[in-house]
């Protein structure tokens, strides 16, 4: 099972595979309040369930989702063993891609499910996709270890980007994602996860920065964890990157610089299966409350996990501040007092 979310206000799509076909789903998000005095609970719709306005404004709400199934395709064609291994949804809903087992990228529009195109763009199974924000470009990586660029439009292949490995150790791009560095539509780059094409322990994996337009590295972090990097994601603010471990470890960098700035041994009992960061809108606050960031990891110890950094405080910023002015103040007047005294003595 697999899937790829686009959230639209209080509504999301959900694209979620099966096997070889991709089911569509439809999520409205509802608040819901406690019907007042009711014994057995039930649920009342936010507008009508109170009569006064103080007691529905001090009582306790609930979100609820209605879910609902809206369609359903068919996205991989293996001759022996079909099945959808990613899907992602563009930035404005209006397109969906997929990849599986037989190594093509489609691109399908929605909410018509009509394919646009398809391409064969690798030899093996296609482990991960993505779209560049502004809906102008695709990213995959694959089994075959190639991480391949694709127009939008056509599907035709714009590059490979290319790794260069160490004479000793051989790697392969694992997984990739676009994002948009200062919420700025000029910065915007892709970054990769490397790992060893054989599994030792110890072996350093490598976390890469891309230019999109000169298809080259222009930054490259090492990534010194117990276990090889499995999966990876980046924050909808563009401010986070984090990747889980195949030894259930879990770790958040900071996408201006790639620092560690978040990390937990024993996330999972055994390797992450998936990452996600909580939107950045009102309902995922709701979620995160006063976080720098909220984030979700799985794994197929069937452990859900929420992993939470705290925002930088104003009020010991403010502290901080105060005793700079306070050590500067200080040093002036001694400095002050020294001048003066120098001054009598001649």
């Amino acid at each position: 099972m697999n899937c790829g979310l686009h959230v639209d206000g209080p509504r999301m799509y959900l694209a979620c595979g099966h096997d070889n076909k991709c089911f569509i789903y439809t999520i409205q998000q509802k608040i819901v309040t406690p019907r007042p005095n009711s014994p057995d609970g039930q649920l009342r719709k936010r507008k009508s369930g109170l009569t006064k306005a103080d007691d529905f404004k001090h009582a306790k709400k609930i979100i609820s989702f209605e879910v609902q199934e809206t369609g359903q395709i068919e996205t991989d064609f293996h001759k022996d063993d079909a099945y959808q291994n990613c899907s992602v949804f563009s930035a404005d809903g209006l397109r969906l891609v997929t990849g599986g087992a037989d190594g093509c990228v489609r691109l399908w529009r929605y909410p018509e499910l009509s394919k646009v195109w398809e391409t064969k763009a690798h030899s093996q199974e296609i482990d991960c996709i993505h779209i560049d924000p502004l809906g102008k470009q695709i990213c995959s990586t694959s089994k075959d270890g190639q991480l391949l660029l694709w127009n939008v439009e056509d599907g035709t292949r714009i590059a490979e980007l290319k790794w260069a490995s160490t004479p000793s150790i051989k790697y392969k791009h694992k997984a990739c994602r676009y994002c948009m560095l200062d919420e700025d539509p000029k910065k915007i780059c892709l970054f990769s996860i490397e790992v060893p094409v054989v599994n030792k322990k110890g072996t350093a994996c490598y976390i890469s920065q891309w230019n999109v337009n000169r298809h080259i590295p222009v930054f490259v972090q090492s990534v010194h964890t117990n276990g090889s990097l499995a999966c990876m994601d980046i924050s909808h603010c563009g401010k986070f990157l984090a990747v889980g471990t195949m030894e259930g470890e879990v770790a958040v960098y900071s996408t201006s610089n790639l620092k560690q700035i978040y990390y937990v041994k024993n996330g999972h009992k055994t390797f992450v299966t998936g990452l996600a960061f909580a939107p950045s809108s009102t309902a995922g606050q709701l979620v995160s409350g006063n976080s720098g960031f909220t984030l979700l990891s799985i794994s197929i110890d069937n452990q859900l996990k929420l992993h939470q950094s705290p925002k930088p405080s104003w009020k010991r910023f403010k502290l901080l501040l105060l005793l700079l002015l306070l050590l500067l103040c200080t040093i002036l007047t001694v400095f002050a007092a020294g001048s003066l005294t120098h001054t009598r003595d001649t």
